[in-house]
């Protein structure tokens, strides 16, 4: 019979407690955080944009999330892609891709200028392959205890070879750690070119790890923000600083008064390394 792998919290009953109130189950399929990296990307005098590479060494392209932080809107980080970014009026803009060897971040500005600027960025890089399905069933059937920690595997691997995505737990990685989802929309109240803006105050103190979701009005699926759609040329992106998530929409041409966009906030425990 496979083991099944329960951690509790301190003065809780491991094997009877509730699952939702477990720090860690071999039940759930968790990320680990592999690598996590902060820094700056500098443009130079008259250049649109510039691309910083940083090696991750981990032999394949991994599930990731980046942020960026604008110089005309400090203190706030932006899902990395293109975004409207600041409120919908900056300039500045980002992307971000992975290889099996690189992670590149790139910083853009569309009116670019005789100026120098850079952009400070903040991403995570997680054990699961990209576009891969998690593997296993959840349930371990290796363990392994030394003085390098404990490793419990997934369903099918040896916990003394197992990569580390094929792990269920180890000890020596951090976790992407699930604070609470967030629901509501946006209406949108213009009919020509124009944005609206959605502030959601977390009240946590500091920038935490987060994902947004939304749901164009003609669209029945939830898709990840940055988004950016043609022809309807619909775009949005979102935010976050120490008390509040803020969710950006622009969308030229509008699609009337009264056009709602549903909308999905993942907020992680995680604090952003910045």
């Amino acid at each position: 019979m496979p083991i099944v792998f329960n951690v509790s919290r301190d003065g809780v009953d491991a094997d009877t407690t509730d699952r939702n109130k477990l720090v860690v189950t071999s039940l759930d399929t968790e990320l680990k955080i592999i690598k996590k990296n902060s820094g700056t990307v500098s443009v130079g005098a008259g250049d649109s944009d510039a691309t910083l590479k940083q090696h991750h060494g981990l032999g394949y392209a991994p599930a990731f999330l980046s942020y960026f932080e604008y110089p005309d809107d400090l203190g706030r980080y932006w899902l990395s892609g293109t975004g409207l970014g600041t409120a919908g009026l900056s300039a500045y803009r980002s992307q971000s891709a992975v290889t099996n060897d690189l992670i590149e971040l790139t910083a853009n500005r569309s009116d670019a200028g005789p100026g120098a600027f850079s952009q400070n960025f903040a991403y995570y890089l997680f054990d699961q392959p990209a576009g891969m399905a998690p593997s296993g069933s959840g349930k371990p059937i290796g363990y392994q205890e030394s003085a390098q920690g404990i490793i419990v595997s997934k369903e099918g691997f040896d916990a003394d070879k197992a990569k580390i995505y094929e792990q269920q737990f180890n000890s020596n990685t951090d976790y992407l750690k699930y604070h609470l989802t967030i629901p509501g929309k946006i209406v949108f109240d213009t009919t020509n070119d124009g944005e609206a803006i959605e502030i959601i105050t977390h009240n946590l103190g500091y920038i935490p790890i987060f994902k947004v979701y939304a749901k164009a009005p003609t669209k029945s699926v939830y898709n990840p923000l940055p988004i950016g759609r043609v022809p309807q040329s619909f775009f949005s992106s979102a935010g976050a600083d120490k008390t509040n998530i803020t969710i950006n929409i622009g969308w030229v041409g509008g699609g009337g008064p009264g056009s709602v966009f549903p909308y999905r906030v993942v907020i992680f425990k995680n604090k952003m390394v910045i």
